[in-house]
C-alpha cells in the first residue's frame, strides 16, 4: 500500500471518527430533545386531564341524557334520573367520564389516556405490564411519574403514566375499597402517538448524516491536498530518485528549500547518493581489475559462499571442470569432487565454519577433482577465506595436477629403466660372447653324422636352450638401448601392416582371429621404424600369451588407428582375461611379469613403454568390460612436433 494511501486513510479514519463522534453527539442530543418535548406534552396532557376529572369529581359528576349508544354506569347504586318533562338522564362520574374522552380522541387520532388501579372496582380498567410496574412504584418508592416507548401493533407510543391521590371526593365511591385521604389509589396513563416524532428523528439522522458525510469529504479534501503538497510529493521525489539509483542511474539531484525534516532527509539522500557513487566507482575499478586478473590466470579460481555455493567460476576453471560457468553458478562446490569425498568436504567445511579453523585453508594441498563427463582428475588447491558485505566466502586457486603426475610417473619410469639399463648393458655383453659359442660349438658337433642318437638329442637341447638365452641377451640390449636409432617420417599404419605380417600366421596357427580398422587420413609421425614394430610385436606376443592362459576358442585381437589433434593414436585391443588392478600400476616395470616362472623376461611392456616414452609419446592400459585389455599408444604428429619446435 502507498504512503499517500496510508496518510489519507489513517488521517481519514481519525477525521471520521472525529466527526461521526460529533455529529453522533448531536443526533443524541435532538433525540434527546424530542422525548423531552413528547414528555412535557405528556405531563401536560396528564394535569389536563387531572384538572378535568377534578372537575367532574368536585361537581358529583355530569349527567347525560340517555341516547342510543350511551348506557347506565352498572357500577353506580341509582346513576339515573328523570326529568319532569320525561327525559332520562345517566349519571357520569370522573372515571367513566375519563374513559370516554379518552376513546373520543383516540377515534380521532390524537392521542388516548387510560385510568386504572390495582385495586379496581371496573374490570375494563385492568392494567397492562407498564401501568402494574409503574404502580407498584408509585405505592413502593414514592415516584410520581413513570414513561417508556413501546410498539403497539405496528405504531410506535410515548407513554407517560402519573399517579392518582386520593382525595376528600374520592371517598363517597372508594371508602368501601379502604383507601383514605392521601393514598395511591391509581394512576393515568398518556398514550402519544410517535409517528411525528419519528419522521423528525429520522428527518434529523438523514440531514446529519448528509452534513457528516459532505464535512468528511470536504475535510478530507482539504487534508488529501495539503499532504499531498507538504508530505507525499517531496517522499514520491525521494521515491523516484531511490528507484534510479538501484538501476544505477545517478543522474539525479533533489533540491530541497525547506528546512523542516524532509527538507533535512533530501539533503541527507544527496549526500548519501555522492557517497554511493564514489564508492561505486571505486568498487568498479576493484572488480574490474579483479575480474580481469581472474579471468586471465592461468589456474582456475572458484568462490563459494558460506552455503557452498558457487559465486565466481573463471575461464580456466571452465577449461579444467568443463562446465561453463551458467551451468555451476548457484550450485554447491560438491558437483567438482568425487562422491567418496563430499562428506570429508563436508566435515571439514562444518568444522571451519564452526571453530575458523581447518587443515587445508591458508596451504596448498593436493586433492581429487571430477570433471562434468565424471572424469576424476588429481588437483592442487589453495584455499582462502574472506569477508565482503558482511558474508564469508572461499576462494579457491585450482591447479590440474594431470600432466605433472604423468610426467612424475615417466620420470619415475625412466628413472628405473636407466638404473637398471646400466646393468643390463654390462651382462648383456658378458654373455653375448659365450652364447654365441655354445651356439656354434653346438652347431658343429650336431654335423657329426656318428653321434649317439640321445647324445645329439642333448647337444640340440644345448642348442635350443641357448638360443633361447641369446634372444634375452638380445631383450636386453634392447632395454638398454644398445642399438643405432633410424627415426625418420613415417606412416605407422605401414609398420602396423607390416607387423601384421610378421606374426599373422603364428596368430592363425593359434587360432586367434586378427582384425584391423586403420585410418586412411591419419597424419605422418617422426619415429623408428624398427622399435615401434618390436614394440608392436611384443604387445601382440603379451596378448596371444594372454589369450592362450584363458585356454578359450575363439580368440580376438584388433588393432585401431585414429587421428587426434596433434597425435596419432593406436589401439591394441584382446578378449584375453583382465589385469588384476592392483597390478595396472606395475605392468611396464623391468622384470615385471604375470607369466609362472620360465615362461617371461618381464621386459617386453618395459621395452614398449621405453620406445614409446623415446617417442614424445604416451601408453595406458585399460581393462575392458566384461572381459579383455585395451593397450593405448598416442604419438605426436609431425605437425605438432614442427609447432613445438617453431615455439
Amino acid at each position: 500500500m502507498k504512503l499517500q494511501t496510508k496518510l489519507t486513510a489513517s488521517v481519514g479514519l481519525i477525521v471520521f471518527i472525529s466527526i461521526s463522534a460529533i455529529f453522533a453527539g448531536v443526533a443524541q442530543r435532538t433525540e434527546e430533545q424530542i422525548f423531552h418535548e413528547l414528555k412535557n406534552s405528556a405531563l401536560i396532557l396528564f394535569q389536563q386531564l387531572v384538572i378535568t376529572r377534578k372537575w367532574i369529581a368536585d361537581h358529583g359528576g355530569i349527567y347525560m341524557e340517555k341516547r342510543e349508544g350511551v348506557e347506565s354506569n352498572p357500577f353506580l347504586i341509582h346513576p339515573d334520573v328523570e326529568t319532569k318533562d320525561g327525559r332520562t338522564f345517566t349519571l357520569r362520574n370522573p372515571a367513566i367520564a375519563v374513559r370516554e374522552l379518552s376513546e373520543y380522541a383516540n377515534k380521532l387520532g390524537l392521542f388516548r389516556f387510560h385510568m386504572t388501579s390495582l385495586n379496581l372496582l371496573n374490570p375494563f380498567n385492568k392494567p397492562d405490564d407498564f401501568e402494574k410496574k409503574a404502580l407498584k412504584e408509585f405505592e413502593e418508592k414514592g415516584t410520581k411519574e413513570a414513561f417508556r416507548m413501546e410498539r403497539v401493533k405496528d405504531r410506535e407510543y410515548f407513554r407517560f403514566m402519573g399517579a392518582l391521590y386520593t382525595t376528600e371526593e374520592c371517598l363517597p365511591c372508594h371508602a368501601v375499597q379502604g383507601y383514605k385521604v392521601g393514598d395511591v389509589r391509581g394512576g393515568l396513563s398518556v398514550f402519544i402517538p410517535m409517528d411525528k416524532a419519528t419522521s423528525e428523528i429520522r428527518k434529523s439522522r438523514w440531514i446529519l448524516f448528509i452534513s457528516g458525510v459532505l464535512v468528511i469529504v470536504f475535510v478530507e479534501f482539504i487534508l488529501y491536498v495539503l499532504i499531498s503538497r507538504i508530505v507525499l510529493e517531496p517522499i514520491s521525489r525521494l521515491g523516484k530518485a531511490t528507484r534510479m539509483m538501484e538501476d544505477e542511474n545517478y543522474d539525479i539531484s533533489l533540491e530541497s528549500s525547506s528546512d523542516d525534516e524532509i527538507g533535512q532527509l533530501t539533503k541527507s539522500f544527496n549526500k548519501m547518493k555522492n557517497t554511493i557513487v564514489s564508492r561505486t566507482s571505486k568498487q568498479r575499478e576493484s572488480e574490474e581489475k579483479y575480474r580481469t586478473l581472474s579471468e586471465t590466470a592461468m589456474d582456475a579460481i572458484v568462490t563459494a559462499n558460506a552455503e557452498g555455493r558457487i559465486t565466481l567460476f573463471n575461464k580456466a576453471a571452465e577449461n579444467m571442470f568443463q562446465y561453463a560457468r551458467e551451468e555451476v553458478a548457484g550450485r554447491n562446490i560438491t558437483i567438482l569432487m568425487p562422491e567418496h569425498l563430499v562428506e570429508q568436504h563436508q566435515s571439514s567445511f562444518n568444522n571451519y565454519l564452526e571453530t575458523r579453523k581447518a587443515r587445508i585453508v591458508g596451504k596448498p594441498v593436493e586433492f581429487l577433482g571430477k570433471r562434468k563427463n565424471g572424469e576424476e582428475f588429481p588437483l592442487e588447491i589453495s584455499i582462502s577465506a574472506f569477508e565482503a558485505g558482511g558474508e564469508l566466502y572461499f576462494s579457491a586457486i585450482i591447479r590440474d595436477l594431470t600432466e605433472k603426475k604423468r610426467m612424475e610417473a615417466n620420470f619415475l619410469q625412466a628413472e628405473k629403466l636407466s638404473s637398471i639399463g646400466g646393468l643390463v648393458a654390462g651382462v648383456a655383453h658378458e654373455l653375448n660372447n659365450p652364447l654365441t659359442g655354445i651356439i656354434g660349438y653346438s652347431e658343429l658337433i650336431l654335423e657329426n653324422e656318428d653321434l649317439n642318437p640321445q647324445v645329439k638329442k642333448d647337444i640340440e637341447k644345448i642348442r635350443k636352450e641357448a638360443e633361447r638365452s641369446a634372444k634375452i641377451v638380445k631383450n636386453l640390449l634392447t632395454f638398454s638401448r644398445e642399438h643405432r636409432h633410424e627415426k625418420r617420417t613415417m606412416n605407422i599404419n605401414d609398420t602396423i601392416e607390416e607387423t601384421l605380417n610378421l606374426v599373422k600366421h603364428q596368430f592363425d596357427l593359434k587360432g586367434i582371429e586378427i582384425k584391423t580398422d586403420l585410418a586412411r587420413d591419419l597424419k605422418t609421425i617422426y619415429g623408428d621404424p624398427h622399435q615401434l614394430q618390436q614394440a608392436f610385436v611384443n604387445i601382440l606376443n603379451n596378448a596371444s600369451h594372454a589369450i592362450e592362459e584363458k585356454n578359450t576358442q575363439g580368440g580376438l585381437l584388433k588393432m585401431e588407428t585414429r587421428q587426434k589433434e596433434g597425435s596419432v593414436e593406436i589401439i591394441f585391443s584382446n578378449n584375453g582375461p583382465r589385469i588384476e588392478e592392483g597390478k595396472l600400476k606395475s605392468i611396464f616395470d623391468p622384470f615385471f611379469t604375470t607369466k609362472d616362472v620360465g615362461k617371461g623376461t618381464g621386459l617386453g611392456l618395459s621395452i614398449v613403454f621405453g620406445t614409446v616414452q623415446d617417442h614424445q609419446g604416451t601408453i595406458e592400459v585399460k581393462n575392458l568390460d566384461p572381459e579383455g585389455v585395451s593397450f593405448i599408444i598416442r604419438l605426436p604428429s609431425t605437425t605438432e612436433i614442427k609447432d613445438e619446435m617453431e615455439g
